[in-house]
């Protein structure tokens, strides 16, 4: 329920007490008003003033503040801002019980976050007025289990073991989850084990293994049961030897290991085996190599097996082949194949490889590895690659066919996609592979022909109704029709397209073709038109799909959209997701009783509210995981609940608002000067970071705008920018600039059009200037014929994405002059 983080064990008597002064020191933060601390409130001060308080924002200055005006400004102060107010606040006469629990649980809170920092100030707060904070706090019913919790994590910090028994005591006293009571036994645990309480640490871990298998809480159980076996046996042996820690294993040669030794190296094969990637698989692996290394412990092949995964999935690729050495590499050359490529000795994993086929060429993991190895190499290697595998012994044959046919020109490729449809029709590829048959006849059949084209595709679109190309199948039957002029039959076509996936590229599309067809409005697809910012309010939440053709399609035009002012709000560099919040999610989960949470939203504790997964639905999720800084997560689970249609929605508006936030707007629309449409750049920055500033690909691309360096030099020099290093294009400001001028100067190279400008974003200019001048531009007249025509794989999706996007941006936030 609520997500606690677990506190490290100190396996290591010595140095604990500094330990514990390191983490008392950390714990303090700047109190930068003059204001009292919450034992020392006057009962006489004046009603509250925000000129008594320093570097408030300007929305907060020359006003009286309260506490429901601070809420309203919260998310827009800086943490220095915040702890000043809170205390100013605290120590005010006008508060209520409720709020002075709120303001002491906000102020508590952002002391413990600022010593999890690590920051340092001049005015220090101890963990004692934290704690007190915390006690004030709990007094409120809906922020008690958080009080307790966040108490006994201080207490732990201070060394104050009996205040953590306490507090965690009373925490179980009232908790009904399963988890909520895992996680304070688990913390009860820790504490024994801190306090060297043996006994009674390995009963209540022993407990939690028993009571809550197969959770986070009973594997790290066994990872302390592990540690006191292995610390029991190591301080037994150094008393008795009176030997240093690093002498210890060379007393014992090749006797065999006592039974705490035993007991630990079965407890870490046990944690190993169910979290290979764990937080204690390093202290583990360190252990178990420091064993083996003196002869103690000879680990088993299915041991060495365990480790090997374990080094590989923290990314110790070299110590992960070592292990698989030990465990004899001719039994297992597919994960050596695998650890190869990621050691970059691409000729040694592709020999391994072929030789493990031998014996495994029905393992699903050959394919895995397969598509791994092939990713690596170039694309004349790729293909001799997968033609290899056409000659052997290899199951997965659709995927060979299918791979050397996306690796090979268009007609080359016909073969393996017939190929591969008449021998593996269920195969997932065979969809795709039946559109490239088809889109080859429709480009080399007649026009006399070409209305029995549409039906083709159109039985396609009815074979293959449930995969993700249906849309596009339907889509291009009522292309034909139309150009054929059966204007019924892609009346037909586009309805069905567009009632299949409305959300969707080839939906838009034929939704735009129905406004066409009806003579609704032209088909203007790239004609750009500045339109200056509009006045009116945008309705944020009005769907906007014309279905029934009651706007243009103007779906391919990069015209300046004018984003409304409610729109173009002052978001700096400095991310801040101003999405509104999902009030129907919100006022749910009050009715439902869950106080904790709507409390824990209330009062702008998003990242702990978060953590109450159990309890969120997709909207409350994604836009918690805006409020935490994680636009891309956000982004992800909007569009993945729209996606799903057994997804329960209580405000698809809104939710899709998330799936599309405008991100940067300010720095967006400044750069694009009233020329490029900052909707466009919203679209392709979605497209390509998610708006993680600090994106990086395979390639090397960086920033929201996915910048390869020497390209980004280019354009730098190009605009007199001087870049220094290869971290400043993570700075969000720079990257947006450079990616617009980008942006930009392909629209200018293409005569304004959108498509091909969009695709040079992509492929590279030159890539789209050789394809239109081997087409002699016709394409261009023709631009869903530009994008399925495109030769690269990877453009003609990135089109797909962007535009798509796109659109989405302009139905959302779009207000047209009026």
């Amino acid at each position: 329920m609520f997500g606690y983080r677990s506190t490290t064990i100190v396996t290591k008597r010595k140095g604990e007490v500094k330990e514990r002064k390191r983490l008392i020191f950390l714990l303090t933060f700047s109190f930068l008003s003059a204001g009292c601390t919450i034992n020392n409130v006057s009962s006489d001060i004046s009603p509250p003033d925000s000129t008594s308080v320093p570097m408030l924002p300007p929305q907060l200055q020359g006003q009286p503040l309260s506490f429901d005006k601070v809420l309203q400004s919260y998310d827009w102060l800086n943490d220095k801002q915040k702890i000043a107010v809170l205390e100013h606040l605290l120590g005010q006469n006008h508060l209520n019980d409720r709020q002075k629990a709120e303001v002491a649980y906000m102020l508590a809170r952002l002391a413990q976050q600022s010593a999890d920092r690590a920051s340092q100030t001049t005015v220090a707060m101890t963990g004692e007025q934290t704690l007190k904070l915390f006690e004030e706090a709990q007094t409120y019913p809906p922020l008690k289990a958080k009080s307790l919790w966040h108490k006994s994590e201080i207490a732990a910090m201070l060394g104050k073991e009996k205040l953590v028994r306490q507090t965690l005591t009373a925490f179980l006293a009232q908790a009904k989850d399963s988890a909520d009571i895992a996680a304070a036994q688990y913390a009860l645990a820790q504490s024994y084990v801190r306090a060297s309480e043996t006994n009674n640490a390995c009963k209540l871990l022993n407990k939690i293994r028993a009571d809550f298998p197969g959770t986070d809480y009973a594997i790290g159980a066994g990872y302390y049961l592990g540690t006191l076996s292995y610390n029991q046996f190591e301080q037994k042996s150094s008393s008795q030897h009176n030997y240093p820690r690093s002498g210890l294993f060379k007393l014992f040669g090749q006797n065999s290991a006592p039974e705490p030794l035993k007991d630990a190296c079965t407890y870490y094969s046990e944690y190993l085996l169910a979290s290979p990637g764990g937080h204690f698989t390093p202290d583990i692996l360190l252990k178990l190599e420091n064993l083996a290394v003196h002869n103690f412990w000879q680990p088993k092949e299915s041991e060495l097996v365990l480790m090997a995964i374990a080094y590989s999935t923290i990314g110790q690729y070299k110590s992960s082949l070592a292990c698989w050495q030990k465990a004899g590499i001719s039994k297992h050359l597919l994960a050596v194949s695998s650890c190869l490529v990621r050691l970059r000795q691409f000729s040694l994993a592709q020999e391994k490889f072929f030789q493990g086929l031998a014996n495994n060429s029905h393992d699903k993991h050959c394919l895995a590895i397969a598509n791994e190895i092939s990713s690596h190499l170039n694309a004349a290697g790729c293909l001799h690659f997968w033609q290899q595998l056409r000659r052997s012994k290899f199951a997965f044959q659709d995927e060979v066919l299918w791979n050397i046919a996306i690796r090979n020109s268009s007609t080359e490729a016909l073969h393996y996609y017939q190929d591969l449809l008449a021998h593996y029709p269920q195969s997932i590829h065979a969809p795709e592979a039946q559109w490239w048959i088809l889109w080859h006849k429709f480009k080399s059949t007649k026009t006399s022909l070409a209305p029995a084209m549409a039906g083709l595709f159109y039985r396609a679109a009815i074979k293959y109704n449930h995969c993700p190309l249906t849309p596009r199948f339907l889509f291009w039957a009522g292309k034909i029709s139309e150009n054929t002029s059966d204007k019924q039959g892609a009346n037909f076509y586009y309805q069905q397209a567009l009632r299949l996936c409305p959300a969707g590229y080839y939906g838009q599309r034929a939704n735009a073709r129905l406004n066409f067809i009806t003579n609704i409005a032209p088909d203007n697809y790239f004609s750009p038109q500045y339109h200056p910012p509009s006045t009116a309010p945008n309705d944020y939440f009005r769907p906007k799909y014309h279905a029934t053709g009651i706007a243009p399609d103007d779906y391919f035009r990069t015209n300046y959209p004018s984003p409304s002012v409610a729109t173009t709000s002052a978001i700096s560099s400095t991310l801040i997701w101003d999405c509104p919040p999902p009030e129907k999610a919100i006022d749910a989960a009050k009715q439902k009783g869950w106080l904790t949470l709507y409390e824990l939203i209330y009062i702008k504790q998003y990242a702990e509210a978060l953590a109450d997964n159990n309890r969120l639905t997709p909207e409350l999720t994604a836009w918690l995981e805006g409020k935490c800084g994680q636009p891309w997560l956000a982004i992800n689970t909007a569009s993945r609940c729209l996606e799903e249609k057994s997804c329960p929605i209580s405000d698809p508006d809104r939710l899709r608002q998330y799936a599309f936030p405008l991100l940067y707007n300010r720095e967006i629309v400044s750069g694009c000067k009233n020329t490029l449409d900052p909707l466009l750049v919203q679209a392709l920055v979605r497209e390509e970071s998610r708006y993680n500033p600090n994106a990086v690909s395979e390639a090397q691309a960086v920033g929201l705008c996915q910048l390869m360096p020497a390209t980004a030099n280019g354009i730098a020099k190009n605009i007199g920018i001087r870049i220094a290093n290869k971290e400043q294009l993570f700075q969000t400001d720079l990257n947006l600039a450079l990616g617009i001028a980008y942006l930009s100067s392909a629209l200018k190279t293409f005569g304004n059009d959108g498509l091909p400008a969009i695709a040079s974003y992509n492929s590279g200019i030159n890539a789209v200037k050789n394809f239109l001048a081997s087409k002699q531009g016709r394409l261009l007249a023709d631009p869903d014929q530009f994008v399925e025509d495109f030769p690269f794989r990877e453009t003609r999706d990135y089109m797909r994405k962007v535009f798509a996007s796109y659109w989405h941006y302009k139905q959302i936030y779009y207000q047209p002059l009026r």
